[in-house]
C-alpha cells in the first residue's frame, strides 16, 4: 500500500508530517479520520525506519525524516494543512510492520 504524508499544525509552531495508513475506502471513517505513524527528523533513536530518497513517489520532506512505527495517532481531516507527498508501498509495508512487531 503507497500511502500519502499530510502535516498537522501544531498550535504555535511548524507542522508535523504523519504516514496516514488507513486512507482507504472501505475503512472506517475514511475521508475523516485517518490512522497514522509519526514522522521525525531525529536520527538517535533505535527501531526507526529510514525513508531513503527513492521512496518518495512524489513530495518529500524538507528535512531528511523517518518513521516512528511506535508512534501511533488517529488524525481528523480538518487537522491537516496540506500534503506533503506519497510513499512507496514497500516502506509503508515496512513500517506497518514494525508496528506490528511493537504491540505483539
Amino acid at each position: 500500500m503507497s500511502s500519502t504524508v499530510p502535516t498537522r499544525s501544531k498550535t504555535g509552531g511548524n507542522g508535523r508530517p504523519w504516514l496516514i495508513c488507513s486512507n482507504h475506502e472501505g475503512r472506517p471513517f475514511h475521508g475523516e479520520q485517518y490512522l497514522a505513524l509519526t514522522l521525525t527528523s531525529k536520527s538517535w533513536l533505535d527501531g526507526l525506519v529510514e525513508i531513503p530518497a527513492e521512496s518518495w513517489l512524489r513530495g518529500g520532506t524538507p528535512v531528511d525524516s523517518r518513521i516512528v512505527p511506535w508512534g501511533v495517532q488517529s488524525i481528523d481531516h480538518e487537522d491537516i494543512d496540506f500534503w506533503q507527498g506519497r510513499l512507496d508501498s514497500d516502506l509503508v509495508d515496512e513500517a506497518v510492520a514494525e508496528l506490528v512487531d511493537e504491540l505483539q
